[in-house]
C-alpha cells in the first residue's frame, strides 16, 4: 500500500472547505467560484507591518555597497514604519543546490541547505542592525512577532520557511519518515 498515494482520498481531508475543495477540483477561470473567493473581508493580522524582502542575490553577495545603503534606509524608517525584514539566500544556496543535485540528495535536504544560507544572511543584517536593537527571530518565535514590533519596530528572519513547515510525518515500526521519501508498505 503506497501511503503517500495521489488519489482522490488525498481530498477528503476534514480540514479542506467547501471552497478549498471547489478550488482543488473546479476551474480557476469559472466566474462563480471566483466570486465566492470574495465573499469575506481579508483579515489583516499586522496591519501596519510592511514585508522587506532583501534578496541574497540582489543585495546581500554584492556587499558593502548594496546592503549599506539598505541598512541606512530600514534606520531611517524605524520611527515611522513598522518592518519585517526578511533575507533570501542567493548565489551561496545555488551553488549548494547544485553540489546537492550532483549527489542525488532529496529534496529536503536541498531545502536545509538553502534555508541555512538564508539563515545565515538574517544574521548578518541582523550583526548590521544590532545597535539599533532589531532582534532576529526563528520560525518557532513567530507568534512573538507583534511584540517585537511593538517594541522595537522592526524584526528579522529568514525569508526560505524551513522544510518541516508542512511537512508530512508518518511514524512507523519505530521510525519517522518524511514526505521527501516515499514508504511503502
Amino acid at each position: 500500500m503506497d501511503v503517500f498515494s495521489t488519489g482522490p482520498t488525498l481530498m477528503n481531508d476534514t480540514l479542506l472547505t467547501a471552497l478549498g475543495e471547489k478550488l482543488v477540483h473546479g476551474s480557476l477561470s469559472d466566474v462563480e467560484l471566483l466570486k465566492q473567493t470574495r465573499q469575506k473581508d481579508v483579515l489583516q493580522i499586522l496591519p501596519d507591518a510592511n514585508v522587506i524582502k532583501l534578496g541574497g542575490q540582489s543585495f546581500i553577495d554584492r556587499g558593502r555597497e548594496a546592503v549599506f545603503p539598505i541598512i541606512e534606509e530600514i534606520v531611517n524608517n524605524l520611527p515611522d514604519h513598522q518592518m519585517i525584514i526578511s533575507t533570501g539566500a542567493g548565489t551561496r544556496a545555488r551553488h549548494a543546490y547544485s553540489v546537492g543535485l550532483d549527489l542525488g540528495l532529496p529534496t529536503g535536504a536541498l531545502s536545509v541547505l538553502g534555508t541555512f544560507v538564508s539563515m545565515q544572511n538574517a544574521r548578518m543584517i541582523n550583526y548590521l542592525l544590532a545597535k539599533h536593537g532589531i532582534p532576529f527571530i526563528e520560525p518557532a518565535q513567530f507568534a512573538q512577532l507583534p511584540l517585537y514590533l511593538a517594541e522595537r519596530q522592526a524584526a528579522i528572519c529568514f525569508g526560505m520557511p524551513p522544510y518541516i513547515i508542512g511537512m508530512k510525518t508518518l511514524l512507523k515500526d519505530g521510525f519517522l519518515h518524511t514526505a521527501q521519501t516515499r514508504v511503502v508498505t
